[in-house]
């Protein structure tokens, strides 16, 4: 009879909660899988985009560039943040530390290395910037998606918007 509210004595409403707690848990299981497969496209699309990323952060500073160094600086860059970028989006919300543009923001060593083989001097930045990104001398940390490509906006939003969802279902009072 523990079990039993007291507040109908018939046991329905604990029956109702179970029923309740049941859904809830199978909504937050099909919702993650939906998250994971979203995040598993943003990566695809992240990794697809970086050598094209990487191309034009170098010619946005060097006229004439080194296409072999650009292509070594993209491969670099993919094999530096795939991983830590898969995991991070492979992670339960409730885990993650830190956020996919983060984890990006670590291949910008990558054209800047091809941008001051050139000798172009670094460019003068903000104190945030230059307090928040000590090693960008060009200013190339990505801000958004779109900054990376454009083809990107849509499912990075798509992405926070869903981590934003799981965590308001998870946590809501």
């Amino acid at each position: 009879m523990g079990d039993v509210n007291p507040n109908n004595g018939n046991g329905h409403d604990d029956a109702q909660a179970n029923d309740d707690a049941a859904e809830a848990a199978e909504d937050d299981a099909v919702n993650v899988i939906a998250f994971a497969q979203i995040g598993a496209s943003l990566a695809d699309q992240v990794i697809a985009a970086l050598p094209l990323w990487v191309d034009q952060c170098v010619r946005r500073f060097v006229e004439d560039p080194d296409t072999d160094a650009i292509a070594d600086a993209a491969t670099s860059a993919i094999a530096t943040i795939e991983e830590p970028l898969r995991t991070l989006l492979a992670t339960d919300i409730d885990q993650q530390r830190g956020t996919p543009l983060n984890v990006i923001r670590q291949a910008v060593s990558f054209p800047t290395e091809v941008i001051a083989a050139s000798n172009i001097e670094p460019v003068i930045r903000d104190p945030f910037a230059e307090r928040s990104f000590p090693e960008d001398l060009y200013d190339l940390s990505p801000a958004s998606w779109s900054d990376i490509d454009p083809s990107l906006a849509d499912i990075g939003l798509r992405w926070s918007v869903a981590k934003a969802f799981l965590h308001r279902q998870r946590h809501a009072t």
